[in-house]
């Protein structure tokens, strides 16, 4: 499918966008979006926890349970006493569960009965490409289709979420995920506890307006942060208590949030024990009093309460934010029976050569068949990987089935956090920051939490992928991305093309050869495979399938640097093929350059722009006219602007310019010399932010008051929110949206909660053309 036909997120989004609050929620730099409060009444520990329901094969043959869903419209009672509208498999919160044992296969057929596209990804599945929920195979609205499990897998605790393109983050918040648990022999051997004391954990968070909807507004779907609730769900119950015997359980725990990271502990701080990952038992158990968990991370941990007294109640709490934050408090258990059960945690769960199965073959580490780096970056307002965002017409890696690699993976987005998971495959954690990774991530992966500015390296062997039906368009092809869900939606994703083992990449060659020569040349390039599009640069940058695509032969006048590659039809890239050729006597080429003073130009504030004019070999180019031109960023015709002189020295300079509002500047040089010609790089943008002020009338309020700050920013932006955020202690503790009037003023009110020093940042989001904007902060006190 290409990419350009597919429905914009905003186009998903009016297809069954929630009704509710059409506020834009104020979002923080730490991997969230830190909303506004629930406005529904809640009373904590009210509900019971329930236990999803296990789904029942609809008929089952000697080799294969077959299952039907149907994802529709239901009402559920989250909230006591309130009936919320959800999305659910077969109309449950969360969906039901499926239960699979090892080496049966398993059929579910999915029907879409809901008004938008999804996708269904079996998270952590061996599968074939066609039944893993790529977010480009997607079910239409009245549509179905059947995914097949081998389950060549050994146990593990996995999940089924929506995965559709551009739109996973709000399908999932309303309701759209289950649990899928695989058994086998080796853990029935183990004395764990299970039946009734083998208890899953799906934890959520969730916004609620006062009828007791969810509240997922438009303007935070459609921002790029990552959106978080202030009420914790577990397993569809708002702060549920769970009552318990006088015995151990086993919790089969999944943060199933869209971007919120909970750091596990109990409120009389026992401590619990880690037995398993996302996608094993571990060899050993291991014994923590805080366990951080990131979206879509899995952790089976055994909790004893046996010596606890009848009336013990203890909460699993959330130590990322503070006491009083109301997310700190996850759920309740309460001790309220007498019980003896059997099972317990063995000194040793399950030795390595009895977790080998085809999703975590034994890597080979002194035979690394290659190794890959990639950059999870924060870029021109974007969520990139290496630079790059989603394509479905490209191919980001392309392992070779058995092949050995080691992947590392990097933070550099500047502030937010990104759990990264791979498809397919489940991987180890080599180190983490130069150091051994955590004890309870030691086991086999296929997400890993990578915190800001974080280096992570992985390893993993690649299956051979299993074609369980006849191969269709996404066979062989997987994902990996960032699964807060908001940053993978706006596009922090790749693409993974798995290679059989007789693969071969197609290469260019050329003709007439690189060399040196007196007169213009034509180059013919020519891949080896005849099928394959070739994309080619002339500059000596690297190319990409967005570059020139080749279609006849290249004219070279002047010395030129060919750089080509070839993509074959599945979207793989073949090696980066360079060509020098030098063409004597020919004029020389000129290079440009502009910048701006000071470097970020400010909406109305005085600027200048300057730049240099320098020949091929770097000498400058004195005394020739530059046209200094503009237009409103990324749309229409250049207008003049004004013409300069290049000084002896090949600089020249405009000063006095007051830049407007989402406008682009360039210089161009057009030559008029026999020796001289024209720019190579004529073009040189330079964005323009949006200033925002922010004032305080009060250096100090007292306890219990309120203090109101005002603000503008520059004209045309009304409508529009402005973001502000209050700290105390350097922790976020409000964040609140101001709207602005007709004349680009906000004014709003806010009342601390406790003494101590503040501060407060107000700072308007990124609103169109990717261009940011100013931010001011202000401080005060809270005195008695």
């Amino acid at each position: 499918m290409s990419s350009a036909r597919l429905l914009t997120r905003r186009d998903m989004l009016k297809l069954g966008a929630f009704t509710g609050a059409a506020l834009m929620l104020p979002v923080g730099r730490r991997a969230i979006a830190q909303s506004a409060e629930s406005s529904v009444d809640f009373t904590p520990y009210e509900a019971r926890l329930k236990v999803p329901e296990v789904l029942r094969p609809v008929r089952s043959d000697a080799t294969t349970d077959f299952y039907e869903i149907t994802m529709r419209e239901a009402e559920a009672e989250i909230i006591p006493g309130y009936s919320t509208p959800i999305w659910g498999y077969n109309g449950l919160y969360p969906g039901p569960t499926i239960v699979a044992r090892e080496e049966r296969r398993v059929s579910v057929t999915h029907t879409n009965n809901l008004p938008v596209p999804t996708s269904v990804h079996h998270h952590g599945a061996y599968v074939d490409g066609d039944s893993d929920g790529h977010p480009l195979d997607l079910i239409p609205p009245g549509g179905r289709k059947e995914y097949k499990f081998g389950n060549q897998q050994c146990a593990r605790t996995q999940w089924y979420h929506d995965h559709a393109m551009h739109i996973t983050s709000t399908n999932v918040y309303k309701g759209l995920a289950g649990l899928y648990v695989i058994k086998d022999e080796t853990e029935g051997t183990l004395a764990l506890p299970m039946g009734e004391y083998d208890v899953p954990l799906v934890i959520q968070d969730r916004l609620f307006n006062s009828d007791g909807s969810f509240l997922y507004p438009p303007d935070a779907a459609e921002d790029n942060d990552g959106f978080e609730g202030d009420i914790v769900v577990v397993n569809g119950a708002a702060q549920p208590r769970f009552e318990v015997g006088t015995c151990a359980y086993r919790l089969r725990v999944l943060n199933g949030s869209n971007a919120r990271v909970y750091d596990l502990a109990f409120s009389d701080g026992r401590p619990f024990t880690v037995i398993a990952t996302e996608g094993s038992l571990l060899r050993q158990p291991i014994s923590v009093t805080r366990l951080p968990i990131a979206p879509a991370e899995r952790y089976e941990i055994v909790v004893d309460f046996t010596a606890d007294p009848l009336g013990t109640k203890v909460v699993l709490e959330n130590r990322r934010v503070e006491r009083d934050e109301p997310t700190r408090e996850i759920m309740r258990f309460d001790v309220d029976r007498a019980e003896t059960h059997e099972g317990r945690v063995p000194d040793e769960l399950v030795p390595d050569d009895l977790q080998y199965d085809d999703t975590h073959l034994p890597p080979e580490p002194n035979n690394v068949a290659r190794r890959r780096e990639f950059r999870f970056e924060r870029s021109n307002s974007q969520f990139t990987i290496n630079g790059l965002v989603f394509d479905g017409n490209r191919i980001d890696a392309n392992p070779r089935e058995g092949d050995t690699e080691v992947w590392t993976v990097y933070n550099n987005s500047g502030g937010w956090v990104h759990p990264v998971h791979i498809h397919l495959v489940n991987f180890k954690i080599l180190d983490r920051n130069g150091r051994p990774p955590h004890p309870w991530e030691t086991g086999w992966k296929d997400t890993v939490f990578v915190g800001e500015g974080e280096e992570i390296r992985i390893m993993m062997r690649w299956p051979k992928v299993p074609v369980t039906n006849e191969p269709g368009s996404f066979s062989h092809k997987y994902v990996f991305h960032c699964h807060n869900l908001e940053h993978e939606d706006h596009d922090m994703m790749a693409q993974i093309g798995v290679q059989t083992n007789d693969f071969t990449v197609s290469e260019v060659s050329v003709e007439p050869p690189p060399g040196a020569y007196t007169d213009k040349q034509e180059i013919t390039l020519t891949a080896t495979d005849p099928a394959a599009a070739i994309f080619f640069t002339t500059d000596g940058q690297n190319p990409l399938p967005s570059s020139a695509r080749y279609t006849a032969p290249i004219e070279v006048e002047a010395s030129a640097t060919i750089k080509a590659m070839a993509v074959d039809a599945t979207g793989l890239r073949g090696p980066t093929a360079t060509f020098a050729y030098t063409i004597e006597d020919e004029p020389l080429l000129s290079t440009l350059s502009l910048a701006a003073s000071p470097a970020t130009l400010v909406h109305g504030q005085s600027a200048a722009l300057s730049g240099k004019l320098l020949d091929s070999n770097g000498h400058p180019i004195a005394g020739e006219r530059i046209e200094i031109e503009a237009r409103p960023a990324g749309s229409g015709e250049f207008d003049r602007l004004a013409r300069v002189d290049t000084n002896p020295d090949g600089t020249f300079s405009l000063s006095g310019i007051k830049p407007q509002r989402n406008t682009e500047y360039r210089a161009v040089f057009e030559g008029d010399g026999s020796d001289i010609r024209e720019s190579a790089s004529p073009v040189a943008r330079i964005q323009v932010r949006v200033k925002v002020s922010l004032n305080a009338p009060l250096a100090s309020v007292k306890r219990g008051g309120t203090i109101v700050f005002s603000g503008a920013v520059a004209p045309g932006h009304a409508g529009k929110f402005v973001r502000l955020t209050v700290k105390r202690g350097g922790r976020v503790v409000a964040n609140r949206s101001a709207k602005l009037n007709s004349a680009s003023r906000y004014r709003l009110a806010y009342k601390p909660p406790a003494i101590g020093a503040y501060q407060i940042t107000a700072t308007l989001p990124n609103q169109t053309n990717n261009l940011g904007s100013s931010s001011q902060t202000r401080r005060f006190k809270v005195i008695r």
